[in-house]
């Protein structure tokens, strides 16, 4: 997105739960104005965040680390560790 970045971002279970319930309430070009989100994804942003929260409830986990990266770049960097070509920074 052009405006500011949430990679990085540590978001709590409860706080997911808010921006949901905040997002919910939203026409698109008002979560589009947020900035923070690229267009076209305004209409997949509510049912990421619902199965993220559906994920997190069922595996115990209370927040996550948002990320720019995609399920490409993630399926990437998997297969090179699992070939030991690659180690995360996190994990030298």
């Amino acid at each position: 997105a052009e405006g500011r970045s949430l990679s990085g971002t540590k978001v709590s279970i409860m706080e997911a739960r808010e921006l949901l319930a905040r997002l919910s309430a939203m026409e698109r070009e008002e979560i589009l104005a947020l900035g923070a989100i690229e267009p076209g994804r305004e209409e997949l942003i509510l049912g990421g965040i619902a199965i993220l929260l559906a994920l997190m409830e069922r595996y115990g986990f209370d927040a996550f680390t948002a990320s720019d990266g995609g399920l490409a770049e993630g399926l990437i960097l998997r297969k090179f560790s699992q070939d030991g070509d690659y180690r995360p920074v996190w994990a030298r």
